[in-house]
């Protein structure tokens, strides 16, 4: 929904979704529902090279394990949020923006953001960075893949907490375009699953991740050929993964 008062853009747009399902592990049956719902309102407006955009939203996470009702939880996350796009100059625009989140479960958490972008003909640069959290519950790549009937947490989960930067490097010539990104984050208080003992726990130390995007476009109508490949360095105190993915594909 969407609507013109004064100069400004109010939009409002909300989602709910429930799955069932029934995994079976060997000879163990676990059947469970979960329920994801969300809103949002936003108020959009431009004034001199300012676009504001301010709004409220709230979020709800509810997973019923009918087998392993241990696990069974149920999450609200309402939050407030403002951003200021700003065109600097022609060839300058920067971006700002902060929310302020409240889980049910791990409390208030503020999130900032800050971006720029710069053009130069056919070539343009951004750089951002940030910060944002996460509610740790039990369903990892680890438990989708094993099930939660013989997981066991260790001590009291707290909320993941991250940073991340980047710049990226673009550049259009004709029908070919490209992009070279470097990235990094740094995860505090991070949500591991020791696959030997299958317990959960949050760890101490903080993990990293360091890694390197080449993106490369080629367009004529009707076709579109893109090729990727990326490289992922991640790191904690438990374990150490690299990880390296190429991709192409065709439209």
């Amino acid at each position: 929904w969407q609507t013109v008062v004064g100069r400004s853009i109010v939009t409002a747009r909300a989602t709910r979704a429930r799955q069932r399902h029934d995994h079976r592990f060997g000879e163990i049956l676990e059947r469970d529902r979960h329920d994801t719902s969300f809103a949002e309102l936003t108020v959009r407006r431009a004034s001199g090279p300012h676009t504001w955009v301010g709004g409220v939203a709230i979020e709800h996470d509810g997973y019923h394990p009918t087998d392993v009702p241990q696990f069974r939880y149920s999450s609200t996350t309402p939050g407030i949020f403002v951003q200021d796009d700003v065109d600097v100059r022609s060839w300058l625009a920067v971006s700002m923006s902060g929310r302020l989140d409240h889980h049910s479960e791990y409390g208030w958490f503020f999130s900032p953001q800050v971006s720029a972008l710069v053009r130069s003909g056919q070539w343009s640069t951004r750089v951002s960075t940030g910060t944002g959290f996460y509610g740790p519950t039990p369903l990892t790549e680890e438990t989708e893949a094993a099930g939660l009937t013989r997981l066991t947490v260790r001590g009291p989960l707290r909320a993941e907490r991250g940073r991340t930067a980047s710049i990226d490097l673009s550049r259009t010539h004709g029908p070919v375009s490209y992009t070279a990104t470097v990235f990094g984050s740094r995860i505090v208080d991070p949500l591991h699953v020791d696959r030997s003992t299958y317990q959960m726990r949050t760890i101490e130390h903080p993990t990293t991740n360091v890694g390197l995007e080449l993106l490369g476009t080629f367009r004529h109508a009707p076709l579109a050929i893109t090729a990727s490949y990326t490289y992922v360095r991640a790191r904690d105190r438990v374990t150490r993964v690299t990880a390296v993915v190429a991709q192409t594909g065709t439209a």
